[in-house]
């Protein structure tokens, strides 16, 4: 919700949630990219959504590769959950992930 520069406050506040249930046409071929392309295609035809996307710079750590290449060892463990140290697989967007 930080990124959200305007709207009315309730959208601000970020109290109010809504689950929206869809399925595509073919689950098993549709890649992650398309499925977020197709659920903003539907908020904006079935709620008249609008917006725009504007470029912003935010502080970071960039995660490279030595100049003599990767020392990574792979994991032994069997444990996936261990993958980013909270037990969630994958991180939601902007949220802070520890490793």
């Amino acid at each position: 919700m930080q990124t959200i520069e305007s709207g009315p406050d309730w959208i601000q506040r970020g109290l109010e949630r809504f689950d929206v249930v869809a399925k595509a046409e073919d689950p098993a071929k549709t890649t992650e990219q398309q499925l977020l392309a197709m659920l903003q295609t539907m908020i904006v035809e079935r709620f008249q959504m609008k917006y725009h996307r504007v470029p912003a710079e935010t502080p970071g750590f960039a995660l490279t590769v030595a100049k003599n290449g990767p020392i990574l060892q792979a994991s032994k463990s069997q444990d996936a959950d261990l993958l980013l140290g909270n037990g969630q697989g994958k991180p939601a967007p902007g949220q802070p992930v520890s490793l």
